[in-house]
């Protein structure tokens, strides 16, 4: 049997035996609980039942020895069963917990990677192209690798779905998978079989194009100007490009806007193709391999699939909008035998490739997708258009910086995630995302992803809750239909299978349309009723306007009114016949239409004009899209990367429309010579973006995140207005961070000077603010493929803070550094390289939490009384019979001063949350089982402990937390610690370890974890240097000596080569021990040479370190 119809076959019955099979699974699971081996034998039979009813010739390789290596040499183990490239590990019937916190989980797990990552090593497979399986019958665990991470999925139960599931993945790794490198190889600019033919065959097409081919491309034309930035003429300067255009063609004489029209045609033909092959594949009982039987169609028949393929009624099932005013289906309209023979081709050699990978890592496709356009333009031509596409990880860090609850890395231990989940949980389906330049749709792809981990983590229905969400809140704009295309591709990548095929067809949130200049626009008004009633979008190329009257100018209606459109204006029916049409299906009260009705004859008349000389092309459509940006409702957030394009490069007539949104977000406050002065700056798109976005798209409040040139905040010209950080003379923007990735080259191929940030709306802008400085940890460069944690491992940033560099001016250029600051204390000032943090804290019940231990009973544990004395609450004190284990040294305010920290040896802090779990309180049934006697103390107090006004500890107990959670933190616990009390003269100390503990201090004690002893001497010594003190001292009150020191007052990290941070340390050192009494020595001798040491730290001139000596002294 072939392996299409093999295919075929078992895609039809499949759905039929799933039910009976789970079933039948889980009873074998609960007929033998613990019994693994017994479990095993009886799903090698009822699998090969399976195989054998489904035709298929089964031959898994049970119990296979594979070999791996680590750091202490070589490992090896059995692979429970392996199924092709699946690696299944069985447990014990029962053994697997809800999460995969659990031991047995996270065990199996491990077993399993390292089971794959053997195979890999071994017998050379992508890491793509195999997948893991961990079930004990009643529960299934998925997990694989995806963009060179390990992926791990959520516990889910033996049902219908889950072992559907599991027999796809099973049936899935028989042909080659759908994956980036060899896609590209052989579909990729390089390619001559099936790039280069196709691209010669289209090209060859547009030679003499029929008139409405003819239109549509001049109107891409059009588009292509504004987004590339490139008049279409001055392409034949671009040297690479051309080079690239005569290669391809095998020709000299080339059109090179006719070429990248072939080639942006051969791309989203490809993309289609791809979601032919694996999204629909999720709407069908009959799994047929729809590409191979297309290419096996005589040149008619393939042209009339591929028809409803370009007009969008093969996806009408699912989605309305997937093809809407697409320009690139044109080919169906000068079909020839050349086209059709190369259309075969690509059908056929993409049908050697297995679809169904995308059901088990969807984001494989999306991933393909990207990869696909870079392999389709070399590198210098991407540079010539200015396509590039944002890495994933540069996008994963912006929207981590915009939302860290919902984008940050996911909390360790179970409790910390469950209570963020309950935090993100609201959000999931009220936060709205807009990305006005939102390219191959990489920042809507990875909310969508994050949103949907995030149901799971909440147990909110992806598919009946969230889904509506994604489709209402989750929104894109773009001017390059390329672009478009892919996005939409993306975006039902990411929810195809969460789609009901019986429902109602969806519309991606995608459109066509620019977020600058709208409709209507050029009056100088961003949205506005003009007195007439109508809406107005200027028809480029044509001369001519698109009028909408305002009733029916909203999202719904304007897609009734394109689609009226399309159908009347291409059967040439009368005006009166398209008006009785509009008329029947928008039921408007009859003033309202008496006024519409001319305008919509006006504009019927207009387009039908169009269309007899060949001109229409796709306006109904196009207009439709490029309303869109009047409709959506503001966002709480507005993400993206907008197009880097220089004034100067823009076409004149986009010049012309979008002068008066210059002036009116006030980005230019010279206005006189305006055309000179923005070409003399360079003033850059995305500048203008920014500022439209955040006054039309972004909530009061709302976050705006942008990649953006790093020019904007360091050039005195060219950003000047856009450091305004105000629209016009209308609300405020705050820069919250900059990300600063100048040092490096985050788009492959490209050399341009790249920074992210994010800003609110509605407060001004307040100094410094936080820059981070990125560059390379080594050699190596990031991948484009990397993820956020990948590249974080290949990158080093600093921390610094920006101002700008003239104090009298905030519009003039940041300077931005790890502070030396102004003169003397201007040195000094600025943001830490360190963080600190307060210490531990009760909850406001010390008088529980704090005990002293009197004596070690000989069965381990302890007998101890709570301290009482200076307790606010009261509290009464007793003896009490403890386990040890969570009772640390404790210290408090009064045992710190200037190069001392003394603790008493006999207190202890009651610490309920170890080190490592992160969480704020040990779990009740771990506590009873490991902490008995402690937990029974605890209850004795309940009432108190219950009580406690801190609000965090409030909210958290009315969810359910724990009554004893206090607020412990893993910074607690560091080794070495600088402390210094919050009230009194200040003055720090370096605590240790009391007995190979680590020594926890109370919330009144202001802290910085290291667990490096020297680096922790270096920073106290600098600390306790007369310039640090006098900062401290210049903008605290003696109450207030809190963490945010370190956020104003600059102590650069330790540099243990540094041979001046190395005599600090020593210093300090000595300092404390001249202090403690166990070295002789004069202190003052050692503080003054701290004090020379620390100058040469900040750089301070001998005169500034005795300006700063004089003025402390006489404080």
């Amino acid at each position: 049997m072939a392996a299409e119809t093999l295919e075929s076959t078992v895609w039809r019955q499949i759905r039929s035996r799933v039910t009976h099979l789970a079933d039948a699974i889980r009873t074998a699971a609960e007929a033998n609980p613990g019994n693994e081996a017994q479990f095993v034998l009886e799903c090698d039979h009822l699998l090969a039942d399976v195989a054998t009813n489904l035709g298929l010739c089964w031959d898994p390789r049970g119990e296979r020895r594979v070999v791996w290596q680590e750091d202490t040499g070589p490992r090896s183990g059995r692979i429970d069963r392996l199924f092709h490239r699946v690696v299944v590990e069985y447990e014990p019937p029962g053994s697997l917990y809800p999460t995969n916190e659990g031991h047995t989980n996270r065990h199996a797990i491990e077993q399993a990677r390292q089971y794959m990552d053997a195979l890999i090593a071994t017998e050379g497979w992508e890491s793509p192209s195999v997948a893991g399986v961990v079930t004990d019958g009643l529960r299934f665990i998925f997990c694989r690798y995806s963009a060179g991470q390990w992926v791990q999925e959520a516990p889910t139960e033996t049902n219908p779905v889950s072992v559907g599931r599991f027999l796809r993945l099973l049936l899935t790794f028989r042909r080659p998978p759908l994956l980036p490198e060899p896609l590209v190889r052989e579909f990729g600019a390089e390619s001559e079989k099936t790039t280069i033919a196709t691209v010669r065959a289209l090209y060859d097409a547009l030679g003499s194009p029929g008139r409405f081919t003819e239109a549509v491309f001049n109107q891409w034309k059009d588009y292509f100007a504004d987004i590339a930035g490139l008049n279409p003429e001055r392409l034949q300067d671009k040297k690479e490009l051309m080079t690239f255009a005569r290669r391809v063609l095998g020709r000299e004489a080339v059109q090179p806007d006719r070429l990248l029209f072939a080639l942006y045609t051969y791309s989203a033909l490809l993309i289609k193709l791809l979601v032919v092959a694996a999204v629909m594949r999720f709407f069908e009982t009959d799994r047929e391999d729809r590409l191979a039987g297309w290419a096996a169609l005589e040149d008619e028949g393939l042209r009339e699939r591929l028809r409803e393929v370009e007009s969008g009624a093969f996806f009408a099932r699912i989605v309305r909008n997937f093809t809407e005013g697409d320009f690139f289906g044109w080919y169906v309209e000068e079909w020839s035998p050349a086209i059709a023979r190369q259309v075969k081709q690509l059908l056929t050699q993409l049908s050697e490739y297995d679809p169904d990978a995308v059901e088990q890592a969807p984001e494989r496709v999306r991933d393909l997708l990207k990869r696909l356009y870079h392999g389709l333009f070399p590198r210098q031509v991407r540079h010539d258009l200015g396509e590039y596409y944002t890495p994933d990880w540069l996008a994963e860090r912006l929207l981590a910086q915009v939302d860290s609850d919902l984008f940050g890395d996911l909390p360790a231990g179970e409790e910390r995630r469950r209570l963020q989940a309950r935090r993100v949980a609201r959000d999931l389906t009220t936060k709205r995302f807009l990305d006005p330049a939102c390219g191959s749709g990489t920042f809507l792809v990875l909310i969508i992803r994050r949103l949907r981990q995030w149901a799971r983590e909440c147990g909110v229905s992806e598919s009946q809750t969230l889904l509506p969400a994604l489709l209402q809140n989750v929104v894109g704009f773009d001017l390059n239909p390329l672009a478009v295309i892919s996005a939409r591709a993306n975006f039902l990548l990411a929810i195809a299978d969460l789609l009901d095929p019986e429902a109602e067809p969806v519309e991606l949130p995608i459109y066509l349309a620019d977020s600058i200049v709208l409709p209507a626009e050029g009056q100088g008004d961003s949205l506005y009723s003009a007195p007439k009633g109508v809406y107005e979008l200027p028809l480029r190329g044509v001369g001519k306007q698109f009028v909408v009257p305002d009733a029916l100018a909203n999202r719904e209606r304007l897609g009734t009114l394109a689609r009226l459109l399309r159908r009347d204006v291409n059967e040439e029916v009368g005006a009166d016949a398209f008006l009785r049409a509009c008329e029947g299906q928008f039921s408007l009260p009859a003033a309202e239409w008496r006024r519409s009705e001319p305008h919509l004859r006006e504009l019927y008349d207009m387009l039908l004009q169009l269309h007899r000389e060949g001109r229409n092309g796709l306006w109904a459509d196009l207009a439709r899209n490029m309303f869109m940006p009047l409709f959506v409702s503001p966002a709480d957030y507005v993400v993206g990367n907008p197009p880097w394009v220089n004034w100067e490069s823009l076409p004149q007539e986009y010049r012309d429309r979008s002068k008066v949104l210059w002036r009116k977000c006030g980005l230019f406050p010279e206005l006189k010579g305006i055309d000179r002065h923005l070409g003399k700056t360079k003033v850059d798109l995305s500048q203008l973006l920014t500022y439209v976005a955040a006054d039309l798209y972004l909530k009061r409040g709302g976050k705006l995140g942008f990649v953006i040139t790093q020019s904007v905040f360091k050039t005195s010209g060219a950003g000047q207005g856009f450091r305004r950080f105000q629209i016009g003379e209308g609300d405020a923007l705050r820069v919250l961070t900059v990300d600063d990735f100048s040092a490096l080259q985050p788009f492959e191929g490209a050399t341009n000077r790249t920074a992210a940030f994010v800003l609110s709306k509605g407060q001004p802008t307040a100094y410094p603010i936080t820059y981070y400085a990125w560059k390379k940890g080594g050699r190596r460069s990031v991948p484009f493929t990397a993820s956020l944690q990948e590249a974080q491992e290949l990158l080093q940033s600093t921390t610094l803070a920006a101002e700008p560099v003239d104090a009298r001016d905030p519009t003039s250029a940041w300077i931005t550094a790890t502070r030396p600051a102004l003169r003397a204390l201007r040195k000094v000032l600025g943001q830490s390289d360190y963080r600190a943090y307060a210490g531990a804290y009760s909850g406001g019940a010390n008088a529980v939490y704090w005990l002293e231990v009197l004596r070690q009973n000989p069965d381990g544990t302890v007998q101890a009384r709570n301290i009482t004395e200076g307790a606010k609450r009261e509290v009464q004190a007793g003896l009490y019979t403890l386990e040890p284990d969570l009772l640390y040294p404790l210290l408090r305010g009064r045992e710190v001063s200037q190069w001392c920290a003394s603790t008493d040896v006999s207190r202890r802090f009651l610490v309920t949350a170890p080190p490592g779990t992160l969480g704020k309180a040990i779990a009740v049934t771990a506590m009873s089982n490991q902490f008995p006697r402690t937990l029974r103390y605890l209850e004795r107090h309940e009432s108190i402990l219950r009580s406690r006004q801190d609000g965090g500890l409030k909210s958290f107990m009315a969810r359910g937390g724990e009554f004893y959670a206090g607020v412990f933190r893993a910074y607690h616990f560091a080794p070495h610690k600088v402390v210094w009390a919050e009230q009194g003269h200040f003055g720090c100390a370096v605590v240790g370890t009391e007995r190979g503990q680590p020594v926890v201090p109370d919330h009144k004690i202001m802290l910085l974890p290291f667990e490096n002893p020297d680096e922790a001497h270096f920073v106290c010594g600098a600390a306790n240097s007369s310039p640090f003190r006098l900062g401290v001292a210049a903008y605290t009150i003696s109450i207030q000596q809190d963490p945010h020191i370190f956020q104003n007052i600059r102590i650069p990290r330790y540099q243990p080569g540094n041979p001046t941070h190395a005599r600090l340390a020593e210093l300090s050192q000595r300092a404390h021990a001249i202090a403690a009494g166990e070295s002789p020595g004069v202190l003052a001798d050692v503080e003054r040479e701290i004090d020379e040491c620390a100058a040469k730290v900040w750089d301070l001139t001998p005169q500034e370190l005795a300006a700063v000596q004089e003025a402390l002294r006489n404080r």
